[in-house]
């Protein structure tokens, strides 16, 4: 199978993003670097109940179904070498979204997001895995298919615009639970949800979400 038809897999997408998984979880809840991120409502709950232990316990579930599922991949082509080559293509379409939201990024963004490096990798691996399997996974991509389902293309279309901007809209309010609201700080985040649901739907979750890891890494490491 082709790079680009493997790499756009969900399944596929998912092994690649164990990486992100890796440095969120041991950043946020080992290191203390950063505070869970807000689209993640699965390992604070294990936190609670059991600590470093129940994480472990969740990780190890992961780690065996992801072996697993490399095992099951490997019979259509999948390679380590795709997880990089991933990566690669995020920080390139990272690169592109700097360029084209640098005029506004400067004026968008509180100067409290400032942060120690540790704390910069946390909050920008939680970002890649957390919010694009909840927003653009979920939220966009569900939602336009239920809109599309067996629909015209003129449908479709509309569909597909109006789950980009409804989940892009959500996704820019969300962070206002930990940020003062600004008309340009919505108008920032508005625009980067759809360029990420543009690129969601063209080279699918796991490039997504390096490219959201990657820009974060941009910008806050820039600030």
């Amino acid at each position: 199978m082709r790079y680009a038809d493997l790499s756009k897999r969900f399944d596929v997408s998912l092994l690649c993003l164990l990486p992100l998984a890796a440095v969120y979880m041991v950043s946020v809840f080992f290191l203390r670097a950063a505070p869970p991120n807000g689209a993640d409502f699965l390992t604070p709950i294990l936190w609670r109940l059991g600590g470093k232990v129940a994480l472990l316990i969740f990780a190890l579930v992961v780690a065996i179904c992801a072996l697993v599922l490399f095992l099951r991949l490997r019979k259509v082509g999948f390679r380590l070498s795709v997880v990089v080559c991933v990566a690669a293509e995020g920080l390139i379409y990272a690169g592109v979204m700097a360029v084209v939201l640098v005029f506004i990024i400067r004026y968008a963004l509180p100067t409290s997001l400032t942060a120690a490096p540790a704390g910069v990798v946390a909050v920008s691996a939680g970002a890649g895995l957390w919010e694009e399997l909840l927003f653009r996974a979920l939220l966009f991509w569900g939602f336009y298919r239920l809109l599309s389902a067996q629909g015209s293309r003129d449908r479709n279309a509309a569909a597909f615009v109006c789950a980009l901007l409804v989940s892009s809209a959500l996704f820019s309010a969300a962070h206002f639970f930990c940020e003062p609201p600004t008309w340009s700080a919505f108008l920032y985040r508005l625009c980067a949800g759809a360029l990420l649901c543009g690129l969601y739907a063209l080279r699918g979750l796991a490039v997504c979400g390096f490219c959201h890891f990657s820009f974060d890494m941009m910008v806050l490491f820039g600030r």
